[in-house]
């Protein structure tokens, strides 16, 4: 009786343990920000931003890049043919929070011209 009931003291220990999930939170790197800054300036090549609105663009970009290495981290491990399944909808999410904040950022004018741009 004592037996099982310390298998089942541990078995649920070990399950508590390894449900929970380690917090991780990126670090920028000099190489997201450059990616943030590549498509910072294909927004800009498209449609002529302001100072202003290139700063809040690259912010925009580089928050993109902090949910993508969230991302990779939270897939270490897994095989290859899950985490590309997986991608397409993570990179669906992203495309949706980029346009979201882009309509916050851009006039409607330069929204049209980035939407065609983008086609």
């Amino acid at each position: 009786m004592v037996r099982s009931l310390l298998t089942i003291v541990f078995l649920s220990t070990a399950f508590a343990v390894s449900a929970q999930h380690t917090e991780f939170t990126p670090t920028d790197t000099p190489e997201m920000t450059a990616n943030a800054a590549k498509h910072t300036e294909l927004v800009d090549r498209s449609v002529n931003l302001t100072a202003d609105q290139k700063t809040q663009v690259q912010a925009v970009y580089l928050q993109v890049e902090r949910q993508m290495k969230s991302v990779e981290h939270r897939m270490q491990g897994q095989p290859k043919q899950d985490v590309e399944a997986d991608m397409q909808g993570q990179y669906a999410i992203m495309d949706q929070y980029v346009d979201r904040e882009l309509t916050k950022v851009l006039s409607a004018d330069q929204l049209k011209r980035w939407h065609e741009a983008t086609k």
